[in-house]
């Protein structure tokens, strides 16, 4: 007769065996999904299509153009964008111990939010400052909440609550700007649904490596943050550095919130236009 604990517990392998299979099936999900996106359009492709256009790599194929030029770099992006902040939330949502924690909690939307407002009020003929100020927004809200956090400690509670005291100061500012200026709340609407359609491959290379970058550090602490999510007594029984990996953990969360938001506005604006096929 099996011991209850084998009975109840599921065997490592079996836990194992689940994460292959939920990896397999995501990662072949992704491979679908992609293939659709380099299809369908407003100038339908074929998969053969595809294929004979990337095996020959003829520049002046119709099919080549829009593969190589406007699909691709749109799919990449929404690739790279979408796990620069899966990973964000994840990282985020360990070290608060909330499930429902995102980077807005950190304050990086109101601060890239706000600075886009005053870009667009105080410098209206220049359009290519408003993804830059997002950035620098984005960048200073978090930078403050780190500053906060760190200062007092960087526990659970003083994280959320220095969010939510950065995040709220910088939305009254934002509010003072639409109040005072009605015309940029065009902007706004711009810049909170946002797109892919001028990004080109010369644009995501850096964004292509320092994102797997974040990913790669961030798999590479996961025993850590499984253990930190445990509770601070746990880990440090445990004989973790709470608030140290607390600290780390909100350091690449941070960065992978802009890299993945503000960041990709910025890239996405540097390109004024963008082929829409």
């Amino acid at each position: 007769m099996k011991p209850l604990q084998n009975i109840c517990t599921p065997s490592s392998s079996n836990r194992a065996g689940r994460k292959f299979l939920v990896l397999g099936l995501t990662a072949g999900a992704l491979l679908i999904l992609a293939v659709l996106s380099f299809c369908l359009g407003s100038s339908g492709l074929s998969p053969e299509q595809l294929w004979r256009a990337l095996i020959q790599g003829d520049a002046g194929d119709k099919a080549y153009q829009i593969l190589m030029y406007v699909r691709l770099p749109r799919t990449l992006g929404a690739v790279l964008a979408g796990g620069a902040l899966a990973v964000s939330g994840a990282l985020l949502q360990a070290v608060l111990g909330n499930p429902l924690a995102s980077p807005n909690v950190i304050g990086v939307n109101s601060g890239a939010g706000l600075f886009t407002m005053a870009a667009a009020a105080f410098f209206p003929g220049a359009i290519a400052l408003g993804p830059v100020f997002a950035f620098i927004g984005a960048l200073v809200a978090a930078l403050a909440v780190y500053a906060i956090a760190t200062r007092t400690g960087a526990s659970r509670r003083t994280i959320v609550l220095a969010g939510m005291a950065v995040s709220s100061f910088l939305g009254a500012f934002t509010d003072i700007i639409l109040t005072l200026f009605p015309e940029t709340q065009m902007n706004r609407i711009a810049f909170m649904i946002g797109g892919f359609s001028g990004l080109n491959m010369s644009s995501l290379s850096l964004v292509g490596i320092l994102i797997p970058i974040g990913i790669a550090l961030a798999i590479a602490l996961g025993y850590e943050l499984n253990v930190l999510s445990l509770g601070e007594e746990v880990a440090g029984s445990l004989g973790l550095r709470a608030g140290v990996y607390r600290t780390v953990y909100l350091a690449v969360g941070i960065i992978m919130s802009i890299l993945g938001g503000p960041f990709f506005v910025y890239l996405l604006f540097r390109r004024k236009g963008g082929m829409r096929i």
